[in-house]
């Protein structure tokens, strides 16, 4: 929570896969270093930002936990698979409850992909695959395209079972616009095609931007949309992401015509440095397609590490990437690089698959009075063991927040505490992740993620610094 939410508040759906998976770490399940882990009733979050001890339960808890291997359908521990803390906990996890064997399998064209297992709070819905080939097509480096109206995307790593002939992987149907699901109710989701070695991720380009990056001809930022719709072909499509403090001046586009390394799906326009950044801009080809050959482009500095741009603007065909570089010369030591899709080939379906919600996570709703709060008189949250929302009411009327200096002020507030947490009757902490945060005249409302953990133990949640027992 920043001033980034002011500019753009689902700036994160933006991110690429790569991006996101910075953001989230991934550790074994069931191994030898995280064995204290599974001698709790849960796997117990570790918050990227502040480290947060766990306390242990007694032998006796262990040992009933490992009584359920043996009768539990899910993935076996001794598989050793690695799909990601998250899915670690819900899936390969005795403790874990309310687990769906579901066992759907629709196969289309040779392949066969099947729904082995989901879990759902009704509001979030898990779902572990398994992709089996006939001619043997698939490899870890796929990528699923699913139907825009399924809400779905894969979420953890692809894992390939050697020994069974297979992939695996862990997807998340989204829920948050359609109403909560029922037990009894069917979910459905449609996977349109199956591209074979999709991701191209951190590939640096060989353009001297030092030796490009010499200074032309600008335009006001009216006069370059105006061009760059006009060159355009249609459909037009438009992406804008900017943060202040940014550039007033645009390069001319269409002065370059040239191809990078390796790159069909896009040609470079134009590329220059004035008041200290950094412009790139490309446009798109007839090769370019938004799911199997397509990217973007950032900066890598001397050590490897990305440097994201101060703004990115598409228009029709053309984009525009700037870096604040500050002096040129820091360019001698920068390298371009790009993160997106380029597909060997593309296996289209579709594979069309609906199970039924036969059990369901419990959810829990608590109102509670925000002690003290400067801004805040009530917190309305939601609590399962998968999605924890918070949903704060503003002090007075609902202007509060009505101007942009109070609404600043309203999230530096709320910036100034850690990131709430849940406490379970044995002392243990059970860490949240933020996914994504508004502030409007209403108030503020939190998303937050968390491993797995028994709801049944729940004591407190911690929010705005202040511990509130739960009843």
């Amino acid at each position: 929570m920043n001033n980034k939410n002011l500019i753009n508040e689902n700036l994160v759906s933006n991110l690429s896969d790569e991006q996101l998976g910075e953001l989230l770490a991934y550790t074994p399940a069931f191994s030898e270093t995280n064995l204290e882990n599974i001698k709790t009733i849960a796997f117990k979050a570790i918050n990227t930002k502040k480290k947060i001890s766990v306390r242990k339960v007694a032998l006796s808890l262990f040992a009933a936990a490992l009584l359920l291997v043996m009768s539990t359908a899910v993935l076996a521990s001794m598989t050793n698979f690695d799909f990601g803390r998250t899915f670690n906990s819900f899936f390969i996890n005795p403790a874990a409850t309310n687990i769906m064997d579901v066992g759907v399998s629709v196969e289309v064209g040779g392949i066969e992909i099947t729904v082995l297992h989901a879990h759902t709070d009704g509001r979030e819905i898990y779902a572990m695959l398994e992709l089996r080939d006939q001619e043997n097509r698939l490899r870890e480096d796929i990528r699923l395209i699913f139907d825009m109206n399924s809400f779905a995307h894969v979420v953890t790593p692809i894992v390939h079972d050697e020994a069974n002939d297979r992939l695996l992987m862990g997807i998340n149907l989204s829920r948050m616009v359609a109403p909560v699901v029922q037990v009894g109710e069917y979910v459905s989701f449609s996977i349109e095609s199956i591209l074979i070695g999709a991701e191209r991720q951190h590939i640096s380009l060989e353009l001297p931007l030092y030796v490009h990056a010499i200074e032309r001809e600008m335009i006001t930022e009216e006069e370059w949309v105006n061009d760059v719709i006009y060159r355009s072909s249609l459909p037009l499509h438009f992406y804008d992401v900017r943060f202040p403090g940014g550039p007033e001046k645009y390069l001319k586009p269409g002065e370059l015509n040239d191809y990078l390394p390796g790159i069909d799906w896009t040609v470079l326009t134009n590329i220059g440095f004035y008041d200290g950044y950094l412009h790139i801009q490309t446009r798109n080809t007839d090769a370019w397609n938004s799911d199997s050959n397509f990217g973007f482009f950032y900066l890598l500095d001397r050590d490897g590490a990305p440097m994201w741009g101060n703004s990115n603007r598409t228009f029709g065909n053309y984009t525009v990437n700037i870096f604040h570089i500050g002096n040129v010369e820091n360019l001698t030591e920068t390298t371009l690089a790009f993160n997106g899709v380029m597909a060997d080939s593309v296996i289209d379906g579709s594979w069309d698959l609906t199970f039924p919600i036969t059990a369901r996570a419990e959810r829990k709703q608590f109102l509670i009075e925000l002690q003290d709060s400067l801004y805040f008189r009530w917190a309305t949250i939601q609590i399962s063991p998968m999605f924890t929302s918070i949903s704060l009411s503003p002090k007075g009327e609902n202007d509060v927040a009505a101007t942009r200096e109070s609404l600043q002020r309203m999230i530096d507030y709320t910036d100034s505490f850690d990131t709430p947490f849940i406490t379970l009757t044995d002392g243990s902490k059970i860490a949240l992740s933020l996914r994504d945060s508004m502030f409007g005249p209403e108030g503020g409302s939190f998303d937050l993620t968390s491993l797995y953990f028994d709801i049944s133990q729940l004591y407190s949640i911690t929010v705005l610094g202040v511990e509130y027992i739960l009843n």
